[in-house]
């Protein structure tokens, strides 16, 4: 996330690798010291979802229909340097909209213990709120979602990648590749909840398609990493 501050990292570090978009958009335009940077073709993401496999079992360990509406609601987190009033309300006011329709199973995956309980106070009312009190397999919960809303990067990122309906709800500064994912009609972002509206139903699942696996990505970042042992 270009936007926090990594200086001391930079300054220590020996190569820094870079998505080729964040350095033709970001790095150079801000005439940043690139000298030590390199880039590769795509997103990060991309290096662990080569190993991903679709596992139905998400549903039997959520206590998920499959027959219904699934969507996954990340919030923002309530402390990070991004963390704001506006992000927040924002995330309640899209789980207010959410929950209104019974149809929908919404799965909330909280960041914290003080997160959860905060939310699992507004949604004691809602049976088709799920919560889960573990960690879960993240890919695995995107990819048999028919929507996926989050207040943060990476969840919103995968799910563009794995080319299930994504909707970003951050309202930091935008990262140069969220906003390359949107202008490629991957992501979508928006601001108030009332946008969402136009956006429900979701698509229902269909029989999807794995992206290609980046293999040749792989292969780059571990021969950059072992070109420094």
């Amino acid at each position: 996330y270009e936007h926090a501050s990594k200086l001391l990292v930079h300054r220590l570090a020996c190569e820094v690798l870079v998505p080729r978009v964040l350095l033709e958009r970001h790095l150079r335009p801000a005439a940043a010291d690139v000298r030590k940077v390199t880039a590769y073709e795509g997103f990060k993401e991309e290096l662990y979802l080569t190993d991903f496999q679709a596992d139905e079992r998400i549903y039997g360990l959520l206590g998920l229909d499959a027959a219904r509406p699934i969507v996954t609601l990340r919030p923002p987190s309530f402390h990070a340097h991004y963390a704001s009033d506006e992000g927040n309300a924002l995330f309640f006011d899209v789980l207010r909209l959410l929950r209104a329709d019974s149809s929908r199973q919404i799965v909330v995956t909280a960041r914290d213990a003080e997160q959860r309980a905060r939310i699992a106070a507004i949604c004691r009312s809602n049976s088709g709120v799920v919560i889960p009190e573990r960690p879960v397999d993240g890919l695995n919960l995107i990819w048999h979602s028919d929507l996926v809303i989050s207040g943060g990067g990476t969840m919103a990122r995968e799910a563009a990648l794995l080319g299930v309906p994504a909707v970003s709800i951050f309202r930091g500064a935008p990262g140069v590749l969220d906003c390359h994912l949107q202008e490629t009609g991957r992501l979508q972002r928006i601001e108030s909840a009332q946008e969402l509206e136009s956006m429900l139903p979701p698509p229902p699942r269909t029989a999807r398609s794995l992206p290609s696996r980046r293999t040749d990505l792989v292969e780059f970042i571990a021969n950059r990493i072992l070109s420094h042992g």
